[in-house]
């Protein structure tokens, strides 16, 4: 006998496989339809919620035929599979997201949990593998609060992770990115008396010094052990009295030996705006996994026709895009926000802003005033007399117009631009 969870955990996996970068597995996913069939069978004897097998019955039915569907009709049918789970788990509890569950809260705790949305981009994000309470008050400080909130919080800058120039041939006076080993760790004073941390790194070509002022040491010593490989950026400089490379208060990073999706070295890394208690790496992380299983299910929201006159991607894949960019992208173009996927988002939020624009003018249009402005100009014809000049040609045609627009039965809408 399976219980639900389990169940959710099991039909995940095939369908985690196939999204992972950007669909790559998906040719290779075979025999799905017999396997969810497999795993649905063993919930044959279980008195199930009547929502609970409707949306069994509704996955059974979007896997069926699978084998035989083209790439994008799978890649669709994968998106409205996860869409199901998603739903699923949250009526479930929030688990089942293809990851082990989440711990129990402790005995005892009186605060009342936050209930979970039905939609999958609205859930908050609480509910979501490695975030909980605590996690969750952290990036509410970023206004994150939901899923959505998430995707569309993008990086502020990316560093090159692909390849690390040594240390010995770091160029000071800009900012570099740089991987070693820790070697040495020490609580220091400047002649001064000021106290700092600093951390020695160390490849096969030279030594580096990462150093922090004001900062706990016993706390960077746990986070940065001896012998941890890291990687960091920081702007390089030479230290006189020592004759030394070093970099002041670097953003540092220990990189683990069995990040196998390669998400924080080895490809072009996203860096984002934090606040105290998190670190870059967590944050990474969180959105590797967000962005990852709810990036397919985003909706298109430009037409058809718009997006292919404009040679846009689609919206989803360019979210997966600017978070995560492929190994051939431009750094300089990522950083300076010029690549075609940050185009389409910024297409995104100035469509939605004409468009809200132009629903507001219709409504304009239905409701009418009650009473139009239709009375004779004789203050303003009176006025135009006093003046020591005569209005231009185009100024008398703007002044006519906003006469005929104050007789009409709808709300003026009217810029007036022009040198003074």
């Amino acid at each position: 006998m399976t219980d639900l969870p389990t169940l959710l955990f099991r039909l995940n996996k095939p369908l985690q496989y196939a999204v992972r970068n950007d669909y790559a597995n998906l040719a290779r996913l075979r025999e799905l339809e017999s396997y969810v069939r497999l795993q649905l069978e063993t919930l044959r004897s279980e008195q199930l919620p009547d929502p609970v097998s409707s949306f069994l019955t509704e996955l059974a039915a979007c896997v069926a035929g699978f084998d035989k569907l083209t790439l994008p009709e799978k890649q669709l049918r994968v998106q409205k599979a996860l869409q199901i789970l998603s739903r699923l788990s949250l009526l479930n509890g929030g688990g089942g997201n293809g990851e082990d569950p989440a711990p129990d809260p402790p005995a005892g705790a009186n605060a009342a949990p936050a209930t979970p949305s039905r939609e999958p981009l609205s859930q908050p994000i609480q509910f979501l593998r490695g975030i909980g309470p605590r996690r969750a008050g952290l990036l509410a400080k970023l206004s994150l609060h939901t899923v959505d909130d998430l995707l569309w919080f993008l990086p502020s800058r990316y560093e090159d992770r692909r390849h690390f120039t040594p240390l010995g041939m770091l160029q000071t006076g800009s900012r570099q990115t740089f991987s070693g080993r820790v070697t040495d760790f020490q609580m220091r004073h400047t002649s001064g008396g000021k106290s700092f941390v600093s951390l020695r790194v160390e490849d096969s070509s030279a030594p580096l010094a990462c150093k922090w002022f004001q900062h706990r040491g016993l706390a960077l010593k746990e986070r940065f052990p001896i012998g941890a490989r890291v990687v960091g950026a920081g702007v390089v400089t030479i230290n006189s009295y020592e004759g030394l490379r070093e970099v002041i208060h670097p953003d540092l990073e220990v990189l683990d030996a069995d990040d196998t999706e390669l998400i924080h070295f080895g490809r072009l890394v996203p860096i984002y705006r934090l606040t105290a208690g998190l670190t870059q790496k967590s944050m990474r992380s969180l959105m590797h996994h967000a962005v990852e299983l709810f990036a397919p299910m985003i909706p298109e929201t430009l037409p058809e026709t718009v997006r292919t006159a404009h040679r846009l991607p689609l919206l989803g894949h360019s979210l997966k895009e600017v978070h995560f960019p492929s190994a051939g992208a431009d750094l300089d173009k990522l950083n300076e926000q010029r690549t075609v996927d940050h185009a389409r988002l910024a297409f995104e939020e100035f469509f939605l802003l004409e468009l809200g624009l132009a629903i507001r003018r219709r409504e304009t249009r239905v409701v009418r005033r009650e009473k139009p402005y239709d009375r004779p100009n004789h203050l303003g014809e009176t006025l135009l007399k006093h003046l020591p000049f005569r209005l231009t040609a185009a100024q008398q045609r703007v002044l006519d117009e906003i006469l005929a627009d104050m007789r009409r039965p709808f709300p003026m809408n009217r810029l007036i631009q022009g040198d003074v």
